[in-house]
């Protein structure tokens, strides 16, 4: 996984479950605390997985990755594809998800 790009409020909480299942059975009423916001990371993570299995990504699978890069310039660079040369990366970065997936799906998913 993508840990050495996770903020540090994070890192502890992609460690947590790793503990938290590992020692279950000394401590079965303990409770894992769900933090939202790894959950792109994990997604990010699979898809990339996903593409080196299969080679290509679906078109939402690929707005999400566009997005996901652009929020995260540090974990990766990002190539529009040429459906989306009209928009800048800099305003699709900008957009509020809504706008952005309301853009970019229907192009990918032509």
């Amino acid at each position: 996984m993508l840990f050495e790009h996770l903020p540090a409020d994070l890192k502890k909480d992609a460690i947590a479950a790793q503990g938290f299942f590992k020692h279950a059975k000394d401590d079965p009423r303990d409770v894992l605390a769900f933090n939202p916001g790894i959950t792109p990371y994990h997604i990010y993570d699979a898809a990339t997985c996903y593409k080196a299995i299969y080679s290509n990504l679906s078109p939402l699978m690929t707005a999400f990755v566009l997005r996901f890069l652009l929020l995260h310039p540090s974990i990766g660079s990002v190539e529009l594809p040429a459906g989306l040369s009209s928009f800048a990366k800099a305003d699709l970065a900008e957009m509020p998800n809504e706008g952005f997936f309301s853009s970019v799906f229907p192009i990918l998913n032509r």
